[in-house]
């Protein structure tokens, strides 16, 4: 998973310098170097439990961007969108949403071993049930 991350992120870090021939460089810049940095962050060894939350939300909120992006641009582009030079956008929006879903699983994950960890080292010999006992008659 770490190298997925990585990899999403090194593509989105192109991606991102692929956009000064855009009209609105700086923007385009913007939006896909936070998806790179969200990527590239996910990969780090040690975050706490506190700042994977805000990261996983903030990744959230990043596809939920580029979905909404591009389903934005969807009405004005042609049948045959993919193939053309200015149907670039909405392939980047489209990749970097995406991309953003094995991110935004790596947080998922983190989540769920700090809150086990947590609960381990708070003493706890079993996790609760979460179905009580069944109630008699």
């Amino acid at each position: 998973m770490i190298y997925v991350n990585a990899l999403i992120g090194v593509v989105l870090l192109l991606v991102t310098a692929l956009q000064f021939d855009d009209l609105h460089p700086v923007r385009w810049a913007l939006v896909y170097f936070a998806g790179a940095s969200l990527s590239l962050l996910s990969t780090l060894p040690r975050l706490s439990l506190n700042m994977i939350r805000f990261l996983a939300c903030a990744t959230t909120a990043m596809l939920f961007f580029y979905f909404a992006g591009f389903f934005l641009l969807v009405p004005g582009l042609e049948a045959d969108w993919y193939l053309k030079p200015h149907g670039g956008d909405a392939q980047g929006l489209l990749f970097a949403g995406f991309a953003m879903i094995p991110v935004l699983s790596a947080f998922s994950c983190r989540m769920k071993s700090e809150r086990d960890y947590a609960h381990r080292a708070a003493g706890a010999t079993q996790l609760p049930p979460l179905v009580g006992p069944p109630k008699a008659l």
